[in-house]
Order: C-alpha cells, then sequence, then structure tokens
C-alpha cells in the first residue's frame, strides 16, 4: 500500500470560499479533511492557510486538528502554503494528494481511483465536463462569442502526484506559478501531464451562501465504500 501525504488548503479554488461556514453542524474545511484522516494510506496531513487567519484558526481548532495529527502551516497563497506543507510531509509519502479545503463532497471511492491512477502516471485530478452553453460576455453585458464547450472541463481537486514530481516541480515554481491556476497546472508546466478522471457537478466547492444551503443533500447523497465485514450481530447469519 503506497503512503500517502494530504494537504488541504483553505487557499485553493478561484476567488473566496465559505470553507469555514457549517454545514450539518460541522465546518466545511473539517469535512474535507475528514476524508482523508481515517484512511490506512494517510501518512501525513496538513492544512494549508492564510497567513493573517493562521493563529486564530490554531486557537479556535487546535485541540481537534492535534488530535487527529493535522498540522497547520500558513502562506500568503495557494502555492505558498503548499510548499509549506510540503515541508511537514516525510519522504515516506509516495503520493501527494492536494485538495480544496471548500469541497466537502467527494467518496473514497473517487480518492482511491485518484491514488491508483496517480500511482501509474504521476499525477491525476478530478474535473467535470462541461454540458451547458458557453457565452463570452463583454463590459456592457452583450454576448460577445459562442464558446465551444465540447472539449471544456471544470478543474476540480483532490489531484494527487507522485511526490518526487511534485516536489520537483515546486522546486521551479518560481518559472511556472505565475501563469498556473492549481498545482495540476504547476507539474504540467514541469514536464508531466495530469491525467483526468470525470467528476460532477456533485463535487461542490463551496463558496457562496447558496452553497451552503444545496451542500448538505449533496453529502448526504455521496456514495459510501461497502462494508468489508459484518455490519451488525446478525449479519453473519445472513451470509450462510
Amino acid at each position: 500500500m503506497a503512503k500517502i501525504g494530504v494537504i488541504v488548503s483553505t487557499l485553493a479554488g478561484p476567488g473566496q470560499s465559505q470553507c469555514f461556514a457549517k454545514v450539518k453542524g460541522r465546518e466545511v474545511f473539517m469535512r474535507s479533511l475528514e476524508l482523508f484522516i481515517a484512511r490506512d494510506d494517510v501518512c501525513a496531513t496538513v492544512l494549508a492557510v492564510a497567513e493573517d487567519k493562521a493563529e486564530q484558526i490554531k486557537k479556535k481548532y487546535g485541540p481537534h486538528l492535534a488530535f487527529a495529527s493535522v498540522k497547520v502551516v500558513a502562506g500568503k497563497d495557494h502555492f505558498a502554503g503548499v510548499a509549506a506543507a510540503l515541508e511537514e510531509i516525510g519522504d515516506d509519502a509516495e503520493l501527494i494528494a492536494i485538495h480544496d479545503a471548500a469541497r466537502p463532497a467527494i467518496s473514497a471511492m473517487q480518492i482511491d481511483a485518484l491514488i491508483e491512477t496517480a500511482a501509474k502516471s504521476g499525477a491525476a485530478m478530478l474535473a467535470a465536463p462541461l454540458r451547458q452553453n458557453i457565452r463570452k460576455v463583454d463590459k456592457d453585458k452583450k454576448i460577445s462569442a459562442i464558446l465551444d464547450s465540447a472539449e471544456l472541463w471544470f478543474a476540480q481537486t483532490p489531484q494527487v502526484f507522485k511526490a518526487q514530481i511534485l516536489r520537483d516541480a515546486y522546486a521551479k515554481r518560481a518559472e511556472f506559478a505565475a501563469g498556473c491556476a492549481d498545482d495540476a497546472d504547476l507539474v504540467a508546466a514541469a514536464g508531466t501531464a495530469a491525467t483526468v478522471l470525470p467528476s460532477s457537478w456533485r463535487n461542490i466547492r463551496v463558496a457562496t451562501s447558496d452553497d451552503i444551503t444545496v451542500a448538505a443533500p449533496i453529502i448526504d447523497a455521496v456514495p459510501k465504500p461497502k462494508p468489508k465485514g459484518p455490519t451488525g450481530p446478525y449479519a453473519e447469519d445472513k451470509m450462510w
């Protein structure tokens, strides 16, 4: 079983997110962390936060994060946060997963598939195909172009990489980061394009108050892995 280091970033994705808002009584970023911390293959988990929020987060959530063996690092932006997080992940991690803290609704099976693919290809990510008609709108709110969406996909997370590939890309990030939107872009610029695993709109990024409202039923609908053993005191009887 390959060992995996996990970085959950509150700085990932476009614009602001609602990763500190509560959905069903739990902060979104906590739900995102919980996707990984109980996995047998995870050897380190790091939460990357903004520099101006680090002390507040440590004070408010420190005991819960320490109990789950989650380390907290700070950065001025996502790339700086991930760079700091990489320093906290040991050499025993063969793969490193990077996940947007505002995406709490992925399944264990999706994570499994990403890990398997990244172990073979070097880099893997979730993305969802666009299924709408796309229009480019000018500053006067007039349609200026019709875009073909046939080959366009929404980039999502998690994104999983062989550890050395990711570390090598970050060692060169000063050359590439200005033109990159996420870690898959950075790794691609350094020479390894990510394999895309199809996802869907259910991998919601909680970025607005409307997203908070719809996130709860989406989380409830996330497929759960089948139990490996009996699920109750009489379950074994049903096996025979």
